[in-house]
């Protein structure tokens, strides 16, 4: 086994595990937002598809979009709604 080999094996494994921790990381943030949603009564499956399709695409066994872009916009919509849910508090 070349060198060249073994490094690219090593390779293959790293990014199979950078895009578990990805999708682990999706999904930690969806279910934080759905969470949120079902106490607010908030449409769940509007707020994640806007934030990118696929994360609504569950029937079709299509995968989910894990990109930096995707997950920026999570991270942005669970502040958002932790927000929403802030004010609906204070108005308690």
């Amino acid at each position: 086994m070349t060198l060249q080999h073994l490094l690219q094996k090593d390779f293959n494994c790293l990014f199979v595990i950078l895009q578990a921790e990805r999708l682990e990381r999706v999904i930690g943030y969806m279910n934080v937002i759905h969470n949120l949603c079902s106490v607010l009564c908030m449409d769940y499956m509007k707020i994640v598809g806007d934030v990118h399709p696929s994360l609504t695409d569950a029937s079709d066994g299509s995968s989910k979009s894990i990109s930096d872009d995707t997950l920026d916009g999570l991270k942005l919509t669970v502040q958002s709604v932790q927000l929403e849910r802030k004010k609906r508090l204070r108005k308690v």
